[in-house]
């Protein structure tokens, strides 16, 4: 039991490592590729977990927030197909699996980024001449356009995550995925597959062209 417990958290050890790496990358290019997500995916026993990274422009064909009646509907139709698991990702082989949990969040970058940015701007004191009140309402002016350019240039950067906790009944019978993620999402055109096991990890790539990896040697 210790042993499965050891392998279970190396496992997952790589796993915490492969995404932080991806997301300290995404930090450090600044906007994501359009076009491009990546799907990181850990097998330890019977269980396969994956979380899937994609731009919203990806999915929604949009990197903001949703505001008209059009943008809501294609944001909830979206979270409800990246929720069918099995249907985006094919898990090939007799494997015997299904999805035990999923969860799905759309999150563009201004979020929680700004949150309470206004507080200051009423702060209840009294007493203040006319020449104060004036050199603060300019400050807080010039803030404010500070805030507007800053929020133009975020309102670029969106992104959806899924994360998918499968249990499979013989983890060593898959023999790959196909992606039917490109058939449902026309703008997608790549997604980069990292691949933890207790055989090692490694990368490989899906196209619309090529929607499918071998885990021949994986598993």
């Amino acid at each position: 039991m210790r042993t499965s417990t050891i392998y279970g958290a190396t496992i997952l050890s790589a796993m915490a490592v492969m995404v932080s790496n991806v997301h300290a990358q995404h930090r450090e290019l600044g906007a994501h590729e359009h076009g491009q997500g990546i799907l990181n995916i850990a097998v330890e026993g019977q269980r396969v977990s994956m979380e899937l990274s994609a731009p919203g422009a990806d999915i929604v064909g949009f990197e903001h927030d949703a505001t008209t009646d059009d943008q809501k509907a294609a944001l909830k139709t979206a979270k409800e197909k990246l929720s069918e698991a099995l249907s985006l990702f094919r898990l090939s082989g007799k494997a015997g699996c299904k999805v035990a949990e999923t969860e799905v969040t759309f999150q563009t970058e201004e979020d929680g980024d700004h949150t309470d940015h206004h507080e200051h701007a009423n702060d209840g004191v009294a007493g203040h001449d006319d020449a104060h009140k004036h050199e603060a309402h300019a400050k807080e002016h010039e803030h404010d356009h500070d805030h507007a350019d800053h929020n133009d240039k975020q309102a670029h950067h969106a992104e959806f995550r899924a994360t998918y906790n499968i249990k499979c009944e013989t983890p060593a019978a898959l023999t790959g995925i196909a992606f039917g993620y490109f058939d449902v999402f026309k703008n997608a055109q790549r997604l980069k597959v990292n691949v933890v096991t207790d055989k090692g990890q490694t990368s490989l790539q899906a196209t619309r062209e090529k929607p499918e990896v071998s885990l021949s040697g994986l598993m």
